[in-house]
């Protein structure tokens, strides 16, 4: 993905001049990660939750032993990948719900009450 360490040596050690890979990422260069981005906004997934998934497929890939891939992939999903906005506004959303359901149905039970 974003290699920062270049950036940050030279912010460290100006005067130093190192040649780094244009690309060690293989395919997950600026293309790779903005066609993740593109593909979890249209299908409205967290590209950083794929981009956790493709990365433990890249480091399991290769390997004759695949055992354990389910659990680490299962750990993944189980993370928040929404921002504190998105899940405030989403809590807010079920509290609203949920009272309109309670006062719907105080109402219905008040008008029951006078049939009784």
């Amino acid at each position: 993905w974003e290699d920062s360490l270049p950036k940050i040596y030279q912010e460290v050690y100006p005067d130093d001049e190192i040649i780094w890979a244009a690309n060690d990422l293989g395919f997950f260069g600026e293309e790779g990660l903005n066609s993740v981005i593109q593909a979890g906004q249209e299908v409205d997934i967290s590209p950083e939750l794929l981009k956790k998934v493709i990365d433990l497929e890249v480091e399991v890939s290769g390997l004759g032993n695949r055992r354990g891939i389910t659990n680490k992939i299962e750990s993944i999903l189980k993370q928040d990948w929404e921002s504190v906005e998105v899940v405030f506004d989403k809590k807010i959303k079920n509290d609203n719900a949920t009272n309109t359901f309670k006062n719907k149905r105080d109402h219905f039970q008040s008008m029951l009450g006078e049939f009784n």
